[in-house]
């Protein structure tokens, strides 16, 4: 019996593909299949890097519709996309802040001590993430597809931060201000790519919006927590200096 090849659309009635060389055996993804492209990630390295950052960034709903659909062959692998994209990202960003200690001699203590932290907090994170969204859309999106949906989209928001390397260094004197643009144009990213892939609705849509709300909550809870336990002095300008000496206190015991 012929069957269509999900990467390529060639009919099929062998067990791979004789155009693209995909499994024919592949479907709509799942655990088994994501945990076998985990191992797949770590063992193996894809072609297709700058193509998927291109349609990432021009037709995102393409890429996550094709790849859930069993289009494996067509992207670079989300979790090698994401391990390699954050590796580049916390290794410049960490000149970044030594280039502010020697150009303006401000030296940010607190931000690169949370830069350091980065690593574990995206770790923790992501598997927050993922369960929100599939705990939000589990009737248009399972488990497997949410976490591949966060892998790929956090990477694409990593390569941007790295490509807007150049212009942190260039307005190093107003780094807050520069960063603080960058965050909002990474959440706008966030909730457009979700809207892509979860929001077909107006209340999906709404649904989104609140996902990252309460995620940017959560991370300012994770960021404080990991604080908490290395001892380091937090300072929310927004609170009392009352409050933040209770932190303090409830840090320091």
């Amino acid at each position: 019996m012929e069957k269509i090849c999900h990467n390529c659309s060639t009919a099929i009635s062998t067990p791979f593909c004789p155009r693209c060389g995909q499994d024919a055996h592949v479907g709509r993804l799942n655990m088994h299949s994501l945990l076998h492209e985990i191992w797949h990630g770590f063992t193996h390295t894809d072609k297709g890097i700058l193509k998927l950052i291109k349609d990432l960034a021009l037709k995102p709903a393409r890429v996550y519709n094709a790849y859930f659909a069993g289009a494996r062959k067509t992207y670079f692998s989300p979790v090698v996309f994401f391990l390699l994209s954050f590796g580049i990202y916390i290794f410049l960003d960490q000149k970044v802040f030594d280039y502010e200690d020697y150009v303006v001699h401000k030296y940010n203590e607190y931000g690169r001590l949370y830069h350091l932290q980065l690593k574990y907090i995206a770790l923790v994170l992501l598997p927050i993430q993922a369960l929100l969204s599939w705990a939000l859309f589990f009737r248009k999106r399972n488990l497997a597809e949410c976490i591949v949906f966060w892998l790929y989209c956090i990477g694409f928001v990593n390569v941007l931060l790295i490509l807007m390397t150049p212009l942190r260094l260039l307005l190093i004197t107003n780094k807050h201000i520069v960063d603080f643009c960058l965050e909002m144009l990474t959440l706008l990213i966030i909730v457009v790519h979700a809207w892509k892939v979860f929001g077909t609705s107006w209340r999906n849509k709404i649904l989104v919006l609140l996902l990252v709300f309460v995620l940017q909550i959560i991370n300012v809870y994770v960021s404080f927590w990991f604080n908490i336990h290395k001892g380091i002095p937090v300072h929310y300008p927004s609170l009392p200096g009352a409050v933040q000496e209770i932190f303090w206190l409830l840090k320091s015991k």
